[in-house]
């Protein structure tokens, strides 16, 4: 039994007569009888009776007729989802935030890419930026929001934001009283930085950008991520370089701009170049238009 032979049967069924069924199958008449003969043989049955002047359902024809529409109907349902899932509107995309994208531009495009591709399922999960590059590697996400670009040139990266640092003052500091502050001003400062293996480039320009000001970082404790720190700086056990988007995590600290030059912290969306399906294309796509000035970079070794 194939699709054609159903086609044939619910056009006699419906138009009752051979002519207006081959008009509407842009079909000869002895090519839709021929058809008919051949489903009713696979079937076993008489599903239409016919005459010169009349065409009729048999009783086995009409409790054919329902589920060959059905059949039908699924049948153009599965080559539409096919058609979609080619397009990119139909599927799934695994997505990981890290905690400055978790704080960023970010939540806002995935809402708005979610309400314009409702057939796309998305899980999303917040892991930290130096984890992201082996969930990459390994298939567990299709794409990553970090502030680290990757070191593997299978990975491929496209910088979407970038933020300046501004430091992170216990309310009662001596400086916390400052509407900015030159890195200069942060001499013999114990800092709270996150560990350097969690972003050696960012551990590193903000150490550069010290040096430049006169001073060397004077760290004196290292944690695994930027609420760490800033629970660290309320308690007043240093300061801290931390982005501005993240000052609402917690209070009993104030947050004091930097003067002239300042680290920054980027933020970029990275996928696998040899697994670009659909939806993945159809997420950098969106994304990519939301920062005009976005530029892919290649990963180095």
């Amino acid at each position: 039994m194939e699709l054609r032979h159903l086609r044939t049967f619910v056009a006699l069924a419906e138009e009752q007569h051979f002519g207006r069924a081959a008009s509407r199958l842009r079909a000869t008449q002895s090519a839709v009888s021929q058809q008919l003969k051949r489903l009713e043989d696979v079937v076993g049955v008489e599903l239409i009776s016919r005459s010169r002047a009349h065409v009729a359902l048999t009783a086995a024809g009409q409790a054919f007729l329902e589920e060959a529409r059905s059949t039908l109907a699924q049948a153009d349902q599965a080559v539409d989802a096919a058609r979609r899932a080619a397009a990119g509107q139909l599927g799934r995309l695994s997505l990981a935030l890290s905690t400055p994208a978790l704080h960023s531009s970010v939540p806002g495009w995935i809402r708005r890419f979610h309400a314009d591709h409702r057939d796309i399922a998305l899980a999303v999960q917040v892991r930290a930026s130096d984890e992201q590059e082996d969930l990459l590697r390994s298939g567990d996400i299709d794409i990553g929001f970090t502030s680290l670009a990757p070191i593997d040139p299978a990975l491929e990266a496209l910088e979407i934001g970038r933020e300046r640092f501004a430091i992170a003052l216990p309310d009662d500091h001596r400086l916390a009283t400052r509407s900015s502050l030159a890195l200069a001003a942060l001499r013999g400062e114990p800092v709270i930085m996150v560990r350097r293996a969690a972003g050696p480039a960012i551990f590193d320009d903000i150490a550069a950008h010290c040096r430049r000001a006169g001073f060397d970082l004077r760290v004196a404790q290292e944690v695994v991520a930027f609420p760490s720190i800033i629970g660290l700086v309320s308690a007043g056990i240093g300061i801290a370089f931390v982005p501005p988007s993240l000052a609402s995590l917690g209070g009993g600290m104030t947050l004091v701009p930097i003067e002239g030059d300042a680290p920054t912290l980027p933020l970029y969306m990275t996928h696998r170049r040899d697994r670009l399906s659909p939806p993945v294309r159809r997420m950098l796509s969106f994304v990519a238009d939301a920062v005009p000035n976005a530029a892919a970079e290649s990963a180095l070794p």
